[in-house]
């Protein structure tokens, strides 16, 4: 279903984020707005992009459920008419429930073709994919706790920790500072064992801008050795 919707947006669609006449719909345009996908191993990265968009328009009770459906109909005249107020909900959350599809990967969109609303779509993909993420969040552990500079520059190096660092704060599961100086000295050579006695032995903690720093500077001095 979800591909059928999708292969009948037209290409020539340009909006990105325009309040629609009189109704105070909202229209998306994921492709220039959110260029991730989500896939099988970037569902943390992709809930927080997606859920800063919506929360940017004023959208985020849509899918966590404080905007709620109103009635489909209302009393008027002692008759059940059309809800006015509803028809306008509808039309935003399927923009939204849109979105969502335009953002998923090919594999990933029949797991919630089914959906009707971008909450309904927004619980299945947190039910598909909570567990995976508390699963990568022991492996990015692991991963900060075991990596070592190796042939890498210093630069390389820590830019690898700080990228598995910065994915661990998306998924809200921290490192701390002191525990990050601690993993980076770890994984150093010999080479750099006076910088490693240096900072342990101070009374104030360093910063990882500042170790950076320092390591570039002991690297670039080493380099320039006979």
């Amino acid at each position: 279903m979800a591909d059928k919707v999708l292969a009948n947006i037209p290409s020539t669609t340009v909006i990105a984020a325009t309040s629609i006449t009189n109704t105070n719909i909202i229209s998306l345009n994921p492709a220039t707005q959110l260029p991730l996908k989500l896939t099988s191993s970037n569902y943390p990265s992709w809930r927080a992009q997606f859920n800063t968009l919506l929360f940017g328009y004023d959208l985020l009770g849509y899918i966590n459920g404080s905007h709620s459906s109103p009635p489909i109909t209302i009393s008027e005249d002692n008759k059940k008419v059309p809800n006015p107020a509803y028809t306008i909900w509808k039309r935003q959350d399927s923009l939204i429930l849109l979105a969502i599809f335009a953002l998923l990967s090919n594999n990933v969109i029949p797991l919630i073709s089914t959906a009707t609303t971008s909450q309904e779509a927004w619980d299945k993909l947190s039910k598909l994919y909570a567990n995976r993420s508390r699963t990568r969040v022991l492996q990015l552990k692991d991963q900060v706790s075991r990596i070592t500079k190796g042939t890498q520059s210093v630069s390389e190096y820590l830019q690898t920790i700080k990228c598995i660092v910065d994915e661990l704060d998306i998924i809200e599961s921290s490192i701390s500072d002191d525990n990050l100086i601690v993993h980076v000295l770890r994984g150093l050579e010999s080479e750099f064992k006076d910088i490693h006695a240096s900072i342990r032995s101070r009374e104030t903690p360093v910063t990882f801008e500042e170790l950076h720093d320092k390591l570039v500077e002991h690297e670039e001095f080493s380099k320039s050795q006979p």
